[in-house]
């Protein structure tokens, strides 16, 4: 069981969640794999780096805009030393496709 602190909770709700219920959905569970205490602060939410998501249309394609989401997910998640077995079973995915998403991205292994 986790809490989201106030600051926590109104980053949540206010952003845009460009990957909808599915990106949210993740966020959580990343957020309940890795959660050090019971209370969720924003700092841990990891969104306070993240560059604020535009309103409106962008002149990048979807299919790009995916990949780049995917790819600072995955990104962060290997930054906070997460395994990649652990990452896989957060994302839905299999091992072998963390391990081909990290290499292809060239991010630092994990275990």
């Amino acid at each position: 069981r986790i809490i989201l602190d106030k600051a926590c909770f109104d980053a949540l709700h206010h952003h845009t969640w460009p990957g909808n219920v599915r990106e949210l959905e993740n966020t959580i569970i990343r957020l309940m794999l890795m959660a050090e205490s019971d209370v969720i602060t924003r700092e841990e939410l990891g969104m306070v780096n993240l560059p604020a998501v535009e309103r409106g249309p962008t002149e990048r394609p979807f299919k790009e805009q995916v990949l780049c989401a995917e790819r600072q997910l995955i990104e962060q998640m290997v930054e906070d030393n997460v395994s990649s077995r652990h990452i896989a079973k957060a994302l839905g995915v299999s091992h072998t496709t963390v391990l081909n998403k990290i290499r292809g991205y060239q991010l630092e292994s994990v275990s």
